[in-house]
């Protein structure tokens, strides 16, 4: 088992910020980290399978979906929804 840093998230191709991850972790969408150290001091890391799986299940959803050329091709309704889902996860 190899353990990844945030940095090595974002050698992957993973762009989110350290903020985006911890939302994604807390609505159940991005693996929970390990922790290495105690206290303030210690080091978020991931499992490298489970953010391996992460990736391969957003593949399959992709490709699922009917991705055109990697680019979802959400309808106007899908879109809409999606929007109204991230505006009510920011809050009022």
């Amino acid at each position: 088992m190899k353990l990844l840093s945030y940095e090595d998230l974002r050698a992957l191709g993973i762009p989110y910020s350290k903020t985006h991850i911890w939302r994604l972790i807390q609505q159940g969408q991005f693996p929970k980290p390990v922790k290495m150290g105690r206290g303030k001091q210690a080091l978020n890391t991931w499992i490298d399978d489970e953010i391996h799986g992460l990736i391969a299940s957003r593949t399959r959803a992709r490709d699922e979906a009917g991705a055109v050329n990697g680019v979802n091709t959400w309808d106007e309704d899908e879109y809409h929804a999606h929007l109204a889902q991230r505006k009510a996860a920011r809050g009022p």
